[in-house]
């Protein structure tokens, strides 16, 4: 999987900010379930566009695989992260998340983890968008509804099962 990443720097022909030795403000923008690193690209753009020194990496390595565990889904996206910063060897002065329904859960899963403690420092904003921080016990949409029932009926969706508080008989140990 290739990360999908956008630096808005200044022209080739001049030197990029790394080698003025200007550190980057990291936004990485986490899509929902069944969704890619296309979901978010406009807003992306935005923040491109509205800020000089920001880098944006579009995660996408859990594209295919919103249905696991969000356990994984979170080391996926932390070490997806670490690997990014490492291959690209970028020094950066703020890490910001931004993401859409289940990416909200994956970010703060993956912001627990161990590979990222060492960027704790630089985390600097975190935006979530129809984010189901407190799970999904009970919807006043029955189109919503209708979608989530399809969704636990015909596929085995780990992640759904967990936002419903269903991946155990007790439910303080639900994830």
């Amino acid at each position: 999987t290739t990360n999908e990443t956008h630096n808005n720097t200044s022209a080739p022909s001049t030197p990029t900010s790394q080698e003025k030795g200007e550190l980057k403000h990291l936004v990485v923008f986490v899509h929902g379930y069944g969704g890619n690193s296309f979901d978010l690209r406009q807003m992306g753009n935005f923040f491109s566009l509205y800020e000089k020194n920001i880098l944006v990496l579009y995660s996408s390595v859990n594209k295919q695989l919103t249905d696991l565990n969000i356990d994984e889904l979170g080391n996926n996206l932390a070490a997806e992260i670490i690997q990014f910063l490492m291959k690209e060897k970028i020094k950066i002065s703020k890490i910001s998340f931004v993401a859409h329904s289940l990416g909200g859960i994956v970010v703060r899963c993956a912001l627990g983890k161990p590979s990222l403690q060492l960027l704790i420092p630089k985390f600097h904003t975190f935006i979530s968008i129809s984010s189901p921080h407190l799970g999904y016990l009970f919807s006043h949409n029955k189109l919503t509804s209708k979608g989530v029932w399809a969704i636990t009926k015909f596929k085995d969706a780990t992640s759904i099962r967990q936002l419903m508080l269903k991946d155990h008989s007790d439910l303080t140990q639900t994830f």
